[in-house]
């Protein structure tokens, strides 16, 4: 997925769609340090994508996540995506189905995503039992602060 638009922040994506990713990158880690979900996730794409500088996965992840936790369906699209490809970070099927899970009920991206992982990767049933685990806890949590 690419960075999305947030209207308050016109000017970085000025800056981003001129080509000039080390500002737009910037500009993302500045307000993504504010919890802005939206700069979280554009700043994780910036990372695993190495615009501003070498590709950094592991730091992606810890800004997707973030943006994941708060609620954004495009970090949790994204973060599902480098855990079950593992580059530059640690590969995990079950974090992965467990984020396209939550991120299928608004993308129809992660729809696509978690059938083509059912069919890829055969889960065990202790996998199954671990991510229905967490799609509970999450969606309790969820519940809670609603």
């Amino acid at each position: 997925m690419n960075p999305i638009t947030n209207g308050n922040n016109d000017l970085i994506w000025k800056q981003y769609r001129s080509g000039n990713f080390i500002e737009a990158c910037e500009s993302w880690r500045k307000l993504a340090r504010y919890n802005n979900i939206i700069a979280q996730f554009n700043y994780g794409f910036c990372l695993e994508e190495g615009l501003a500088s070498e590709k950094r996965p592991a730091e992606a992840s810890l800004w997707y996540g973030k943006a994941a936790e708060a609620g954004l369906p495009q970090a949790q699209h994204n973060l599902a995506l480098l855990r079950l490809n593992g580059s530059g970070i640690r590969k995990d099927v079950i974090l992965a189905y467990f984020w396209l899970k939550v991120s299928s009920e608004r993308l129809e991206s992660s729809k696509l995503a978690l059938k083509k992982i059912s069919q890829s990767h055969r889960l065990t049933k202790d996998q199954i039992r671990k991510i229905n685990q967490l799609l509970r806890a999450h969606f309790e949590e969820n519940k809670k602060s609603n």
